[in-house]
Parts: C-alpha cells; structure tokens; sequence
C-alpha cells in the first residue's frame, strides 16, 4: 500500500502563540509580560489578525520572551501573511512583506542590501550604470 504524504505548512504566529498558551497556561497578559509586548498585541498575534508580516521586533520578542526559535518565528510570520518563506507570494507581497523589516535595520546594514540589490539588478541588466 503507498504511503501517503503531506506536504506541511508553517504554522502561523497565531498558531505558535495558541501552543505556547496550551502548553503552559499562559494568558494574554502574560504572554505579554513575558515578551514585553502590549497584551492587544498579543491577541492580534494569537488571532492571526496582523496585517502583512509581523516586525521583526515582535518575533525577537517573542523569541525571547516565550523561546520559540527564531527560525520558527520567522517561517510562521510569512505563513501568518499568507506566503511561503523565502519565495511565495507575489512579487508585490514580497516586496511589501520586506518593507518592514528594511526599516528596522541600521544604516549599514540598509546600504549593504541596497548595494546587493543594486548590483544584482545590473547584472540582469535591470539597471544602468
């Protein structure tokens, strides 16, 4: 007989959230000691009711608030906005998904994916220069 298989989707940050709260019986409010974040945070988080992918910020604090891994956060912020890690969505979700997480980071390291970004477009003959 074959065996089937299935392909797994990330869970959602809503998801992780609800785990975390039936493994321990934390509630809202403590979930948001713990990380810092506001308790309407939380239950925007835990109800999977974030527009677009939770700032990096939010998943640190998660992270370190609750120990989910961070990989695990990250993979369930895009699945919490609809894409696949590292390529679903359309270009324009993408984009958008990144825009956040672009103005989170520091002036050099902002230059170093501009430049990235810049150079890969001129070698696919994107750009002038």
């Amino acid at each position: 007989m074959a065996r089937r298989t299935e392909s797994r989707r990330p869970l959602t940050v809503g998801e992780l959230v609800k785990r975390h709260q039936d493994a321990t019986g934390d509630s809202y409010a403590d979930i948001a000691r713990k990380t810092g974040l506001s308790k309407a945070l939380v239950g925007v988080l835990a109800n999977d009711m974030t527009k677009g992918v939770p700032r990096a910020s939010t998943l640190t604090a998660l992270h370190e608030g609750l120990g989910i891994a961070l990989e695990t956060l990250q993979a369930a912020a895009f699945a919490s906005a609809g894409m696949a890690s590292g390529g679903g969505g359309s270009t324009s979700q993408r984009v958008a998904a990144l825009v956040p997480v672009l103005e989170q980071l520091a002036d050099r390291d902002l230059a170093v994916i501009e430049g990235m970004a810049l150079m890969m477009a001129k070698n696919d003959g994107l750009a002038d220069g």
